[in-house]
């Protein structure tokens, strides 16, 4: 997910512009929990963003038998590599993280 505000003038941002620019900028983008960019596709997020957040919790939005094939993969090879613990919509259902702000204190509950 990427915010940006704008003012005045209208643009489009993707989410792979925006791991790119964190990289090149060296920024530490170490998280817990990582929300996969573009359903979980091919060309989503690089395996250099990934092992940068290094996150815990994958999450990724994709349909139930997608005509896309989402999440692709290789994508889902390179979150097992990171160990990252995946909760995807089309297998889960809806996906719900609690925190109470500390790393032990996320709490995932799924419809499914």
């Amino acid at each position: 997910m990427v915010f940006r505000e704008m003012r005045r003038k209208k643009q489009v941002l993707s989410q792979k512009e925006v791991e790119d620019s964190l990289l090149e900028a060296e920024i530490d983008v170490s998280a817990d929990i990582l929300n996969v960019g573009h359903h979980g596709s091919k060309t989503s997020t690089s395996m250099d963003f990934l092992e940068k957040v290094n996150p815990e919790y994958a999450l990724i939005s994709c349909g139930e038998d997608n005509e896309y094939g989402h999440p692709n993969s290789f994508v889902m090879e390179k979150l097992q590599n990171q160990k990252a613990r995946v909760y995807r919509t089309d297998l889960d259902g809806n996906v719900v993280l609690e925190t109470d702000g500390t790393k032990e204190g996320i709490m995932v509950m799924t419809s499914k």
